[in-house]
């Protein structure tokens, strides 16, 4: 490569490290201006102006690991058509789930296939965290949260946030700033988020760590001792947090769930219905275990298109063939990132399994969530090919 053509594919992609942060953070910069307008459609038309931008620059390119993860999920959902079991709603699941790949998977896939600069990631992600962070600080204060804007919303929408303000914490030059912007939206995701969303933040925080950052031992042990106090008082230091809330005339759905659990009440009373829907699942995956039921079971069993959790869904609805494939390939996306030498590309692909599969561990449809087939290209097209970007 001679140096024109290096400084020309350096911008490339530099310029596609901002594509993939703005389609990866969408659903975030788009929130205040969905709640104002009720409407997805600015996601649709941010979604449609990448694909176009990067279609007109001929940013994607094809290769069989790519074509492959475009038409099998698409030649499977055909197939699976014919067995939808019928019912008196006269929704179609199936059909559902084949809209959602091609408007949202399709997408996912090819701006999860581009090749980017990770040290640029990292640059434009902690700016979009800014501009995350001052849409979501006034949102619970207005009228809009607890309607228009629930826990699970607004937990997820912030996330983002948390992850790349914590990742920044230990970046010298902006260690200041970092902290500010983490401890405001760390504050929010803890009495404004959902818990699914604190422990995708809390999954993160224990892998980036203690295994994949560059940080040295002594504060590995001040933060792992931090953990343990916190842990142990965990109790009290819930009933402090949930009494300052109450004193402003404010409510948390997910410290309220955090201190009935831990008064004393079952994981089955506090977990929004979740028990309920992973027993059935367990149950349903034995009437196919091979090849899988039609994909409205879970509507069938509980009113949602969903078990709540990626592994069970899949398992029901694909069998455990399917199922042993998808996590053998999740298993090789994390041996692989182990195994690079390349500490940005480990902390992106912990950053996105968070976003992606830590979601949908309780909640949420895999077949809807951009996040999780950006995980499966970025996965199969970067990280098991050792696919590295020049700077």
């Amino acid at each position: 490569m001679n140096r024109i053509s290096h400084l020309k594919e350096i911008k490339i992609q530099n310029q596609n490290s901002l594509i993939f942060i703005l389609y990866l953070l969408q659903y975030s910069l788009m929130f205040p201006i969905n709640l104002i307008i009720g409407s997805q459609f600015p996601i649709v038309i941010s979604t449609l102006s990448l694909l176009m931008y990067c279609i007109i620059t001929n940013r994607f390119k094809f290769n069989l690991k790519l074509i492959l993860l475009l038409f099998l999920p698409l030649m499977f959902l055909l197939l699976k058509l014919p067995f939808e079991k019928p019912d008196n709603s006269g929704i179609n699941i199936a059909l559902s789930y084949l809209k959602a790949f091609l408007t949202i998977g399709v997408s996912g896939v090819l701006i999860g296939s581009l090749k980017f600069s990770s040290k640029q990631f990292f640059y434009y992600a902690y700016k979009v965290s800014w501009i995350i962070l001052l849409f979501f600080i006034f949102i619970p204060f207005t009228s809009y949260y607890g309607d228009d804007v629930n826990y699970m919303r607004y937990g997820y929408g912030i996330l983002p946030a948390v992850i790349i303000f914590y990742i920044s914490l230990f970046q010298k030059k902006q260690f200041l700033r970092s902290i500010v912007g983490f401890s405001i939206s760390f504050t929010l995701l803890l009495f404004f988020g959902a818990r699914g969303s604190l422990l995708s933040f809390l999954f993160f925080l224990v892998t980036f760590t203690f295994f994949f950052s560059s940080i040295k031992k002594r504060t590995k042990y001040l933060i792992f001792l931090g953990l343990s106090v916190i842990i142990y008082n965990i109790k009290p230091i819930i009933i402090y947090l949930f009494n300052i809330i109450t004193g402003f005339n404010l409510s948390s759905y997910s410290l309220t769930k955090l201190f009935n659990y831990l008064d004393g009440n079952s994981f089955a009373s506090t977990s929004s219905g979740r028990s309920e829907a992973f027993e059935l699942a367990i149950l349903k995956i034995w009437e196919s275990p091979f090849l899988g039921l039609p994909l409205n079971t879970a509507y069938l069993d509980t009113g949602l298109i969903y078990y709540h959790n990626v592994f069970l869904d899949i398992l029901v609805n694909w069998g455990v063939i399917i199922f042993s494939f998808f996590l053998g390939l999740i298993m090789l996306f994390i041996y692989k990132t182990i195994k690079t030498p390349n500490k940005n590309i480990k902390i992106i692909f912990i950053l996105i399994f968070c976003l992606s599969i830590t979601r949908l561990l309780v909640s949420s449809n895999y077949f809807e969530r951009p996040e999780f087939w950006v995980l499966m290209s970025y996965g199969l097209t970067s990280i098991s090919t050792n696919n590295k970007s020049l700077n």
